[in-house]
């Protein structure tokens, strides 16, 4: 596979943490069509609690908003939808919840392994991919939960130090799942280093076939959105200083 080349789209000023909260759910045309809202008891709105560990809804748009209505593992950190399936990764619990998208009942729950802190999640081709921060590793589970595959992420060696990858977004597109690696020194996720990297499965190949160079620090995200990949970094961050400064980007690929 030959590696593209990144360009530049635009510059982050600031740092936005959306803690607790995703757009599950609208009454938008496909692709993006996901639940006709509250007349067959679909809701049309699913927040994620982060700190409160549950769910709440929105019936229509403006409608009621029913609070804490179900629970979810330690640290919800995103919702995902296939189907008639939703899917909440649970990072404290190291843990994934199915449920059914007709009443939110648990269909499935399954681990990810004692310290994997999974990050986020993606389905293709029948699989479930999760990106696993503090083991630096790309874990593969068939839909019901049962681990095919667990890949360790590329480790850096330079200047006689060692950098280790923390997976945290995920997307697909194509044959290929693309996973955005902070890079940081000693295993610590304290210091990040330059540049991020995106990790390049291939679901044909099943491996790793490459890694593309950011020009930012903290690789965090990607994201499709038609044949463009967007690779966000959000920038540079010691906690001895100020924390993030303002060299973060967006590339597209």
């Amino acid at each position: 596979m030959n590696t593209p080349r990144l360009g530049v789209f635009a510059k982050l000023v600031m740092t936005l943490s959306l803690l607790g909260f995703a757009l599950l759910f609208s009454n938008c045309s496909p692709p993006l069509l996901m639940g006709p809202g509250s007349s067959n008891g679909v809701p049309f709105l699913v927040v994620v609690n982060g700190i409160s560990e549950n769910l709440s809804f929105m019936d229509s748009p403006g409608g009621q908003l029913y609070e804490s209505a179900v629970p979810t593992g330690q640290a919800p950190n995103q919702i995902y939808r296939k189907g008639s399936d939703v899917y909440v990764v649970n990072s404290l619990s190291n843990s994934i919840l199915k449920y059914d998208i007709d009443g939110f009942s648990i269909l499935n729950e399954f681990s990810t392994g004692n310290g994997t802190n999974p990050f986020k999640m993606v389905i293709a081709d029948d699989r479930i991919y999760v990106s696993a921060y503090l083991t630096h590793q790309l874990l593969i589970f068939n839909l019901s939960g049962g681990l095919l595959e667990n890949i360790d992420l590329a480790v850096l060696e330079e200047g006689g130090k060692t950098f280790y990858p923390f997976p945290q977004g995920i997307a697909t597109w194509g044959d290929y799942v693309f996973i955005a690696c902070m890079y940081s020194e000693e295993n610590s996720a304290a210091k990040t280093m330059d540049p991020g990297r995106v990790a390049v499965y291939s679901i044909p190949d099943q491996n790793i076939t490459g890694y593309i160079e950011a020009s930012a620090q903290n690789t965090s995200a990607v994201n499709i959105d038609g044949d463009v990949l967007y690779v966000i970094s959000s920038g540079a961050y010691d906690p001895d200083s100020d924390g993030y400064d303002e060299s973060g980007k967006i590339e597209t690929l």
